[in-house]
């Protein structure tokens, strides 16, 4: 039987090219779960440090609500967020309205009066006493995901590039 030396050849790059897709699919995978474990820990504790201080060095107000919004949030299961629209008895840092934000339902009603704490930087946002809008485990674990996959994706890679350089096996079907 007669072969033919040019037909190995093709194969043989098309085995390395799979190969290389192979082998860089999950590096790639991993390094998109570290980018957005990344990403979603900073914009959490963005928002956990926004909460801490308007919880801890928030301006103390009182005012009647004059508008409540709840949104449901759909996903493995629901959630809720509500907004109230607060009109301060007497302006605070400047404004007379603020926004309460809260990461559940609330049985407020316009027209009924309530306390708010003000962001001392930003007093259009407002939070409940007590009632903290993000918790710091949010932000805790994100970046733990991102640690452990920034970790797992430099280990991968050292990995590819080693079996990316290695030749491949001649005898290999």
């Amino acid at each position: 039987m007669h072969e033919n030396p040019v037909q190995p050849m093709r194969f043989v790059g098309r085995r390395r090219r799979r190969r290389s897709v192979a082998i860089l699919f999950p590096v790639l995978v991993s390094v998109a779960v570290c980018a957005f474990s990344t990403y979603s820990a900073v914009g959490n504790h963005a928002s956990w440090t926004r909460t801490h201080r308007v919880q801890h060095h928030g301006a103390q107000a009182s005012g009647r609500v004059t508008d409540v919004t709840t949104t449901t949030h759909s996903g493995r299961s629901k959630s809720y967020s509500s907004k109230i629209t607060v009109a301060l008895a007497a302006p605070v840092l400047g404004e007379a309205t603020t926004v309460v934000h809260l990461s559940s339902r609330t049985l407020i009603r316009p027209g009924q009066s309530i306390t708010v704490l003000l962001d001392p930087v930003s007093p259009k946002y407002a939070e409940l006493p007590g009632h903290a809008t993000t918790s710091s485990s949010t932000w805790k674990i994100a970046t733990g995901f991102a640690v452990l996959f920034g970790a797992l994706s430099v280990g991968m890679t050292v990995l590819a590039v080693r079996l990316l350089r290695r030749k491949p096996d001649a005898h290999a079907a």
